[in-house]
């Protein structure tokens, strides 16, 4: 039961989490897999033949460094380059649905709603989406605009040579640093608020500043503990995962090491080492996604729930007391 009468302590938050999990589980593996997993594949399959095209164009360059340069090669490695990049978009855009079916589980379970997979895969498809994009979209660029304008600063006064413009820079720079920390936990929870409560783009920045007012360093510091320890679970799962797809690499590279040539300058043998570099690569990412994006949602459901909680945000909560003098709850 997620009583909603009383704020949650870190045991709370945590014990509620992991509840979460359990309820939400075989629901949220199914919608992880169905996005995360297809657009991993193609994202390590683009990352292998962008890697193959590197070495082959790299070892192309060192054994013709003295003859004419095919052309072909620079235009099939920029093929290749567009292809991976679009791979990446796809890759991005399936953890954004993962995301957003998670987090729309987690978010009626929590309020003693069980959504079906079907009405969870409609959320994503939906305007909704659209309103993520947009989000995540101003987020980076209100984050990034943050330490941008120190950097511009400090470029202009070192290639101008005004020193109290370089130094001003610099000082603009942590403070804008600073800044985009700061702004980086208020804001939040906005994308929760698109999801959970089909906030408006707008609305979910105001809605997260909202409820992290007074709470920033309590947020701070919930959500980066959390933050360690769920890339620590990962890692443990990950760590074997990563061994065993890039196997090929660490044999070629132990087998340098019996063969004492590991200090040897032979382009070739690492042009070989690194074309079974790509697609294992790929691999331990699409792992490691799906890992995070099984737990982390979840997380801040619990803590968004906690937020509402200690702001009075639930209409519910207005007037607590019903009729039998009970405190309304969740089950």
């Amino acid at each position: 039961m997620f009583d909603k009468s009383k704020p949650m302590d870190l045991g709370d938050i945590f014990s509620n989490t992991f509840k979460l999990l359990g309820q939400t589980f075989s629901r949220n593996i199914v919608i992880a897999c169905a996005f995360i997993i297809p657009a991993g594949l193609l994202m390590a399959s683009a990352t292998d033949s962008f890697f193959s095209e590197m070495m082959l164009f790299a070892r192309s360059a060192e054994e013709n460094r003295n003859k004419d340069f095919n052309p072909e090669l620079i235009l099939d490695l920029f093929a290749n380059m567009g292809f991976y990049s679009f791979a990446v978009l796809i890759f991005l855009l399936g953890h954004l649905g993962a995301l957003i079916g998670i987090t729309k589980i987690s978010c009626s379970s929590i309020n003693g709603d069980r959504i079906s997979l079907g009405e969870a895969f409609n959320k994503v498809f939906s305007i909704t989406a659209i309103r993520c994009i947009g989000q995540l979209l101003l987020l980076f660029l209100a984050l990034y605009t943050c330490v941008l304008a120190g950097i511009i600063i400090i470029i202009i006064g070192a290639s101008s040579e005004i020193v109290p413009l370089t130094i001003f820079g610099v000082v603009a720079l942590i403070a804008g640093t600073v800044l985009m920390f700061y702004l980086m936990f208020r804001w939040y929870f906005a994308f929760i608020a698109i999801v959970c409560e089909d906030n408006r783009v707008i609305e979910s920045f105001l809605k997260s500043s909202m409820l992290v007012e007074g709470n920033w360093w309590r947020t701070f510091g919930i959500v980066l503990l959390f933050s360690v320890l769920i890339d620590f679970a990962v890692s443990i799962i990950s760590t074997p995962i990563y061994f065993i797809a890039m196997w090929d690499f660490f044999a070629q590279y132990f087998k340098m090491m019996a063969d004492g040539t590991i200090n040897e300058n032979d382009p070739a043998f690492v042009f070989n080492m690194m074309e079974s570099f790509g697609f294992a690569i790929g691999i331990v990412i699409l792992v490691s996604t799906l890992l995070e994006t099984l737990i982390a949602p979840v997380f801040n459901v619990v803590y968004y729930i906690d937020l509402k909680i200690r702001k009075k945000d639930f209409p519910e909560l207005i007037n607590p007391v019903n009729e039998a003098g009970g405190v309304p709850s969740i089950e």
